[in-house]
Parts: C-alpha cells; structure tokens; sequence
C-alpha cells in the first residue's frame, strides 16, 4: 500500500478527531443536555404551582415578615420589663441578682435585722419569735445568698405585719426557693422565697391583708390563706395561717439565650 501523503494524514486525523467528538457528544453530553431540559421545567413547573399556593415569597414579602417579627419582639420585651418592673418585691433586684453573698454577710445581717424588727415589736407591742424563724448557723450544704433572700423576705413581710395592727406573730418559717425555668436548657429567670406565718388580729387588720400585700413598693404574692377564731371569748379575734412569698426576676430578656423548642413531629392515629 503506498504511503499515505501529509495532506491525506491531516485529513484522516481531523476525520478521526470529529468522529470521536461526534461520540462523545451522542453518549455523553446528549443526555446531560436532555436531563437539564427535564429539570429546568420540573423547576418551572414546581416555582408556579407554589406561586399560586401562596409558598412562594419574594424579597419584599419576607422583609415584611422580619420588621413584623421584630416589632413583635421589641413588644414582648417591653411588656416583660414593664411586668417584672412591676411583680418585683425587692427595689435594689439587680443588687441581689449579681451579689456575692458570704457567710459572714448573712449573719451580719441576720442580727441587724432582728435588732431592727425586734425594736419595732417591742415599740408597737406585737410579740413575734425571737429568732424570726432564720436559722443563726450556716451548714455546710446551705447556701448564703438563699439565706440572704429569705431573711430579706422575711423582713418585708414582718415589717408588713407590723404595720397592719395585729396581735401576734407566733410562727415564721421560710421555705426552699422555688426556682422557675424556661426551654430545653432550663434556662432561670425567676426565684419565689415563700414563708409561712400565723398571725392573730381582727377581721380589720384580716382584711387589710390583702391591700398591703399589693403595695407597689413591696409586692408580695399570697399562696396560701386560712381563717379560723382564735377565742370563743373573743369572736372578733381570728388566727390567719398563710403562705407568702417573695418574687426575683434573676434576668433581663436580652441576657436569656434563644429558647430552644421540641421540633414538631407528624402524629399518627392510633385506632382508638
């Protein structure tokens, strides 16, 4: 066979390089193209039925759902700061919140405190325990500033009492702090001191109970409340048993942490 010339080698070469596009383009890039055009109208077809489901948002829309969200938001937060403003019992709250209470500082205040009250008792002639109730040993399992908080629980409510006109004050007796949480986390964001306390007085001072519970620069929440007479000699004198506590709102709602929820699971009947 003769030799091939230069230029029919060229030619072979382009021929042979045209038919391997060719192919490449048959098995491969055919399909890839045909699949896109698939897709792009599957996307088509998808991006107008959620157009007229009203699923689809543009930019402006969801701008709109972010100010609203925002503002619904900045509202909760006032209303939060304006609620505990309100419910709180103590005015120095944020002192209490961030305090580092010892065990020197509790009983330091421990007998100011009962100084403090005891003169009192003794200027309007209402006995109350000597020892209000607060223990004068710390233990070691027990925490200062808890301690603190009750004392200073218990000196509202006292000083309360006193001014109200009753006769005795038999019985104090603080309880665990009931600690409240929120989210997955448990995030703290207020503490409740209860006390108990039995007191005797009349139905006036009974019934002022309530109106001085709700004063503003001490709130305090009645949990419990029990009447019952004291004397049969006496039927105007009554003994009232009642729980009452003390409310810290130990933080701000920008200092909580994003409140994680449960996701929500689709739910299956179970052929009751």
């Amino acid at each position: 066979m003769a030799r091939l010339s230069e230029r029919q080698q060229i030619a072979a070469i382009m021929a042979g390089a045209a038919l391997v596009l060719l192919s490449t383009w048959l098995a491969v890039l055919r399909p890839l193209q045909v699949r896109r055009r698939g897709l792009e109208s599957r996307i088509e077809q998808l991006t107008t039925e959620l157009r007229q489901q009203g699923y689809l948002l543009g930019e402006q829309p969801l701008q709109h759902e972010r100010l609203e969200a925002e503002r619904a938001l900045r509202a909760m937060v006032e209303e939060w700061s304006e609620v505990s403003e309100k419910l709180r019992t103590f005015t120095n709250q944020d002192e209490l919140i961030s305090a580092d209470v010892t065990t020197i500082d509790y009983k330091t205040e421990l007998e100011r405190t009962r100084h403090r009250l005891l003169r009192q008792s003794f200027q309007t002639r209402i006995r109350l325990p000597p020892d209000l109730g607060m223990p004068g040993e710390v233990l070691s399992n027990e925490d200062a500033r808890v301690l603190m908080l009750q004392l200073q629980t218990v000196e509202r409510v006292t000083s309360m009492l006193l001014g109200m006109g009753i006769d005795e004050v038999p019985h104090l007796l603080p309880h665990s702090p009931n600690i409240y949480t929120v989210g997955q986390d448990r995030q703290r964001f207020m503490e409740e001191y209860p006390i108990s306390v039995d007191f005797f007085g009349d139905f006036q001072s009974f019934s002022r109970l309530g109106q001085e519970i709700r004063q503003s620069d001490h709130l305090l929440v009645l949990r419990h409340l029990r009447a019952e007479k004291a004397e049969l000699e006496r039927p105007d004198r009554v003994l009232v048993r009642a729980v009452i506590s003390s409310l810290l709102f130990t933080r701000r709602p920008e200092e909580m942490a994003p409140i994680r929820t449960q996701p929500f699971q689709r739910a299956f009947p179970r052929g009751y």
